[in-house]
């Protein structure tokens, strides 16, 4: 009865940790909707991204997202971009450009909030294959493997 009750305890816990956590989608990005694909095609200024929908309020949400390119690349910060929405927002990225890092922190995202991180296909920008590895609060990342052609 002891391991009975302790597995249901457990579940609780298990369960009320995820129902937390964001939704995250990946794909293409057209104007507020992210469509959800692993195929983008490679056109000067297409947008692709992730964004995380929440479903109630989660607090501090502590961001760690890996990109890997197929290739060399030279990344352009845009420095218009809001850093309102972001704390210790910190960019890393390897000699050649084909690994990038960003560590940041999310905060004040409240139920039916979202955030999207996204990029657009600029001149230069290496074809093939694809990957963005995303940590939230330090737990298992999520993957997205896709493909710029």
């Amino acid at each position: 009865m002891t391991l009975f009750r302790l597995c249901i305890c457990t579940s609780i816990v298990v369960f009320s940790g995820c129902a937390g956590s964001p939704v995250v989608r990946f794909g293409t990005v057209h104007g507020i909707d992210v469509i959800p694909t692993t195929q983008i095609h490679y056109r000067l200024g297409t947008r692709f991204g992730y964004q995380l929908n929440f479903s109630r309020d989660v607090g501090v949400i502590k961001v760690r997202q890996e990109m890997f390119l197929p290739g060399p690349a030279r990344w352009a910060i845009d420095p218009s971009s809001d850093k309102t929405l972001t704390r210790h927002d910190v960019i890393r990225q390897s000699r050649d450009g084909s690994l990038r890092i960003r560590q940041f922190e999310l905060a004040g995202y409240g139920a039916g909030g979202w955030f999207r991180s996204s990029y657009k296909i600029s001149p230069g920008d290496p074809q093939g294959a694809y990957k963005i590895r995303l940590w939230l609060n330090g737990r298992p990342p999520k993957e997205f493997n896709f493909r710029v052609e």
